[in-house]
């Protein structure tokens, strides 16, 4: 059913073409934390089916309780990385969630961080792990991690040219973008900036306008978009390497607190909290006919800062939530 159109972008309830449907079989989406409010604690662990159309709770309790933590998925499984625990005191601690590992065996323990941070992001540039910025002990922090698999260590790289804490990553081109944030003083940044690997440095880009940053980073194809509470922003890099924002499509409505996550067509819009309560907040927007459609909302009531992560059989990707 249309609920809403514009000129370019259009809300329709869900998808029913089957191209679509076979491409989001071969994924599971999963969201993890969640809040009933901004002050509660994160409870929540639900896995999306698309076949089936509805959520489910994953019996699988997570081993400590975490708020502001990082989501990643690496190496077919769901990483959560750092976080506050449940008397708000800052962990370094990293819980692997493997989906297809025995019932015993899902949950395990990685070796923690250097630093313990909260409001820190998590990416997967070149096939390696990276854990970005977010406050600790001594407050918000340009540091930047990335997780030895053979080592089984976490090494510094090249921090930022700025502190940010509350920030979103995603990666275009193997480039690593850094997107917002909060300063020191809790200021909102509209600064971007990337992270090459191969020369360990980052580099400024041209900022985006206020109203496209906040909540999420997706990437499909060979654009970046930055989703605020009513708009996107569309990041593209010329064969120059010049960079360019362009304004996006406008959000079905006002929504705060959400992750986006992306595959190779759809960008999902997971948790958050409406303006107005009875509004849906769980979107899929799809980047090639540019629509809007809704999703079945998580069990329970509306979840403010949940995270989100896609497993797939042969493909992997996260973007994380500013």
């Amino acid at each position: 059913m249309m609920l809403k159109s514009t000129k370019d972008d259009e809300v329709e309830g869900p998808s029913n073409n089957p191209s679509e449907l076979q491409q989001e079989s071969l994924y599971t989406l999963y969201m993890i934390g969640g809040r009933p409010s901004i002050s509660g604690p994160a409870v929540y662990f639900q896995k999306f089916n698309f076949d089936e159309e509805k959520w489910t709770v994953i019996p699988d309790k997570m081993p400590e309780a975490r708020t502001e933590f990082a989501v990643a998925t690496h190496e077919n499984a769901i990483w959560i990385i750092g976080g506050n625990d449940s008397n708000l005191h800052v962990t370094n601690t990293v819980f692997v969630y493997n989906p297809k590992a025995g019932a015993c065996e899902r949950w395990r323990r990685e070796k923690p961080m250097n630093l313990a941070r909260y409001s820190l992001c998590a990416a997967i540039l070149e096939g390696k792990l990276y854990v970005v910025g977010g406050t600790g002990q001594e407050g918000v922090s340009a540091q930047v991690e990335v997780w030895n698999g053979l080592t089984n260590t976490w090494e510094f790289r090249k921090s930022m040219n700025v502190e940010r804490s509350d920030l979103s990553i995603g990666v275009l081109e193997r480039r690593m973008y850094a997107v917002g944030g909060y300063g020191k003083d809790r200021s909102r940044f509209v600064s971007v900036e990337y992270y090459c690997s191969i020369h360990d440095k980052w580099v400024f880009v041209r900022p985006l306008s206020p109203e496209n940053v906040r909540y999420g980073v997706g990437v499909v194809g060979n654009v970046l978009y930055s989703v605020g509470k009513t708009h996107f922003g569309c990041l593209r890099r010329s064969l120059s390497g010049l960079h360019s924002w362009s304004p996006g499509p406008t959000l079905p409505i006002p929504i705060k607190g959400f992750d986006v996550v992306a595959d190779c067509t759809f960008l999902y819009l997971v948790g958050g909290v409406p303006d107005v309560l009875a509004h849906p907040t769980h979107w899929k927007f799809n980047t090639v006919n540019r629509k809007w459609y809704k999703l079945p909302s998580p069990l329970g009531c509306p979840l403010y800062d949940a995270k989100a992560a896609l497993i797939s059989n042969n493909t992997e990707r996260h973007c994380c939530r500013l």
